[in-house]
């Protein structure tokens, strides 16, 4: 704690934002006190999935009757995921299949640039 990595992260957001564009590039975290310190959202917000614990069918089609969080998956470039180490590798592979499907590719998450940030010697998911 402490050592300036929201600061670093916040000028990474920045500066891609200013390459990329703010509506592609999207800050979120596990958490929302987490994403709060970024300007962001949760991921779960984000991807229109609500909790994020139901079924993969039940997630893809809550998403995909979101048109809001349809736009952010489709109009997104990059996803910066702050607190990954408080995300379940099940949640993230159901976001991996969402972004597949809504965005209409094959490439992990729909073709979308990843940026993972969290201290995995922090508590387990």
């Amino acid at each position: 704690a402490g050592t300036g990595k929201t600061k670093v992260l916040r000028h990474i957001i920045e500066k891609l934002q200013a390459v990329h564009g703010a509506a592609r590039v999207h800050a979120t975290a596990s958490t929302g006190v987490a994403a709060c310190h970024l300007g962001g959202t949760t991921v779960h917000h984000w991807a229109g999935v609500g909790f994020g614990d139901a079924p993969l069918s039940q997630l893809l089609r809550k998403a995909q009757q979101n048109a809001e969080a349809c736009a952010r998956w489709r109009a997104a470039q990059v996803l910066i995921l702050d607190e990954v180490s408080m995300v379940s590798g099940a949640l993230l592979d159901k976001l991996d299949a969402i972004g597949r499907r809504i965005r209409g590719q094959r490439p992990p998450f729909g073709g979308l640039q990843l940026i993972f940030c969290g201290d995995f010697l922090q508590l387990p998911p």
